[in-house]
């Protein structure tokens, strides 16, 4: 189906004539949130159906193309047993570039429901390009970014949508937190207006500038609030923009608390969060990851300037603990970021291990209730250089049951074993046979029933170039060197980077990229 026909098709759905309510997702594994958990781990240990054999057999293929009216970038989310109009649907839910939001049935492939947040007959659209100087990081408009996250518990959705409104030869840009139900597509309440400002050292306050500030770090839900991370569009405006983190009361939308990365009166701000599309990792006591983009930096000298760096807030956005590398001027001028990659923090470990990295190729073991501060010797458990390390990294790694999994662009993925005693430690236990091209490597994630043998599989995508096709691998998680299936998502119709990672729930596998629109893989 062309796919304005299939736009048009989709927003036919009445969504005032469905009448439900929610239902219990009891029986299914959810897959709500960016990289499946808070930790974010990306892997899902409940998945029964797809197994290392049945993987590697005839079976698993891709079946599907679940349509969309535009580039998909966020993950999608797969939400099972939601009672629409009195049936129940196992949800996978898609976000756009052009601000829509797509509700599919997974086993079916049939829209259950569809919602655009513009208006064009009123002037509302996604966000064009020319607005943000051209950059080209995400295209064609930018719309929905970032992966919404999802309350099973109420089955409410949230999201961050950016548009531009051009009334009486004048344009203004917004950014809206919702919160939807998943039961109708509606807004439960009124959405929430994405602004703000904080006080400058020295006097004076920094305000949030939408035309320049761009949501990409996927939402977390935790503490009763939604968290949202924004950072520039290709560094434009460095005098203006800055990394910001709001948090929004999950049942209100009211705002609760807001943390500018770079609040020290200067000519140059930035300290995006960004990491390439991956979410602010939340510990066991509420405490708030964040990984911040080259920019100002002076926390050392007791500033508040927190470029360049790993940052540990608690629930309030109030800064509990940092850690910026020894070579933090010269990573930041040559931006070399941090905030590429986000933080991931390992489960059951004590004292709590994290995971992080910076784009030159370089693993950080942290500690994550000491992260190590700033010192002309780094204080930290260990760097892991990965191979060939003047290849980007961008995203952020995947975890299970002792190993972790990370690769630099044009490399191979590399597995590590995690020991904690003396100290953290990462060593190197296998590799893909096949490289990851495009920039940044990949952000695998993770699939298995418990620890139970012959079930845990690590699946990655390709970073291709626009027009090009996207790869989605499986391998036994294991020995990485032995791969499952190789198949085909589909071509990527965007300029910006692909940062792409699976989502594998209940016997399903969707990838988006797959031109306009998601791929579902299973089992035939």
């Amino acid at each position: 189906m062309p796919r304005l026909t299939f736009l048009y098709a989709a927003l036919a759905v009445s969504l005032g004539a469905l009448t439900a309510t929610a239902s219990a997702t009891t029986g299914h594994t959810g897959y709500y949130t960016y990289h499946f958990d808070n930790d974010r781990t990306g892997w899902n240990p409940n998945e029964t159906s797809l197994t290392q054999a049945s993987v590697s057999s005839s079976l698993f293929a891709r079946i599907r193309t679940l349509g969309a009216d535009s580039v998909v970038y966020a993950q999608p989310l797969y939400v099972p047993n939601v009672i629409v109009g009195g049936v129940s649907h196992n949800l996978v839910l898609i976000a756009t570039e052009n601000d829509t939001l797509y509700a599919y049935d997974a086993d079916t492939g049939k829209s259950v429901w569809a919602r655009s947040f513009i208006q064009p007959s009123r002037g509302s659209t996604a966000v064009s390009i020319s607005s943000v100087g051209n950059c080209n990081q995400i295209t064609p408009t930018i719309g929905i970014s970032s992966t919404p996250v999802v309350d099973s518990s109420t089955l409410t959705l949230y999201l961050d949508d950016k548009s531009q409104l051009t009334a009486g030869g004048s344009t203004t840009y917004h950014d809206y937190v919702r919160a939807i139900d998943l039961t109708t597509g509606h807004d439960r309440v009124q959405p929430a207006e994405v602004g703000g400002s904080v006080a400058i050292a020295g006097g004076g306050t920094d305000v949030f500038q939408d035309q320049w500030q761009q949501n990409r770090a996927g939402l977390a839900l935790a503490n009763g609030n939604v968290y949202v991370g924004f950072g520039s569009s290709c560094d434009e405006n460095a005098s203006v923009t800055h990394g910001w983190l709001f948090a929004y009361n999950a049942s209100t939308l009211k705002t609760t608390a807001i943390f500018n990365t770079t609040t020290t009166s200067a000519d140059d701000y930035l300290g995006s969060i960004w990491q390439a599309t991956y979410a602010p990792a939340v510990g066991p006591s509420g405490n708030i990851y964040i990984a911040t983009g080259n920019g100002a930096f002076d926390a050392a000298a007791g500033g508040t300037d927190f470029g360049e760096s790993v940052v540990r807030l608690d629930p309030s956005l109030q800064v509990l603990d940092y850690f910026s590398p020894s070579d933090e001027a010269d990573q930041s001028n040559n931006d070399q970021d941090i905030g590429s990659v986000g933080v991931m923090l390992v489960p059951g470990t004590n004292p709590q291990v994290a995971i992080s990295g910076i784009k030159s190729g370089v693993m950080y073991v942290l500690y994550g209730a000491n992260l190590g501060g700033f010192h002309s010797t780094d204080q930290v458990p260990q760097e892991v250089t990965l191979e060939n390390a003047d290849n980007s990294l961008y995203g952020g790694p995947a975890y299970y049951n002792g190993s972790v999994y990370w690769g630099a662009s044009n490399q191979p993925m590399e597995a590590f074993a995690l020991t904690t005693s003396p100290s953290a430690k990462l060593t190197y236990t296998s590799e893909t046979s096949n490289s990851f091209g495009g920039e940044g490597g990949e952000i695998p994630g993770v699939s298995s029933n418990g620890t139970k043998a012959g079930t845990a599989i690590v699946w990655a995508t390709t970073r291709p170039s626009q027009g090009s096709m996207i790869q989605l691998y499986a391998y036994n998680a294991t020995n990485l060197s032995h791969m499952l299936y190789a198949g085909t998502v589909g071509p990527w119709e965007a300029e910006g980077d692909a940062f792409l990672t699976p989502t594998i729930a209940d016997g399903h596998v969707f990838v988006g990229g797959a031109g306009y629109g998601v791929a579902e893989f299973g089992l035939k």
